[in-house]
């Protein structure tokens, strides 16, 4: 019921997606599995400018454990349609550690200009045949 309170909220302030992926590591598996059934219904609800913004500024400062959260949010706004182009221009000014070795572009290659996906491709590629499947 709490976890219901707090998504409703982030409707309201998007930047406490930013609280989530702080919290998502200590959380036990039920509650992770919980949280990712109900999210994509937060999500869809915030406006994708303040959702831009919110996941952005929450990426850049989000701990190691958080990471499958994060791509979790990014494949959720890619399935709902809620990336915009300051949400991808967002995640690619990110260090190149946190998009690549956390994989946090997959879900944004089919939002990708031809130009933006010519430029991250090298880095793709080079990634291990695992990551490419998940």
């Amino acid at each position: 019921q709490h976890m219901l309170l707090f998504l409703t909220l982030t409707v309201k302030s998007a930047a406490l997606l930013e609280t989530l992926l702080h919290v998502f590591p200590a959380a036990t598996a039920a509650a992770k599995a919980a949280l990712g059934r109900q999210l994509g219904g937060a999500l869809s609800r915030i406006p994708p400018a303040d959702l831009a913004i919110a996941l952005t500024d929450a990426f850049q400062r989000m701990p190691e454990g958080a990471v499958p959260l994060a791509t979790r949010l990014l494949a959720i706004c890619s399935e709902k349609a809620l990336v915009s182009s300051a949400l991808v221009a967002g995640v690619l000014q990110l260090p190149h550690a946190v998009l690549f070795e956390a994989k946090l572009i997959m879900p944004l290659l089919p939002h990708l200009s031809t130009e933006q996906a010519v430029s991250v491709l090298p880095s793709v590629v080079a990634l291990p045949t695992p990551s490419l499947k998940s």
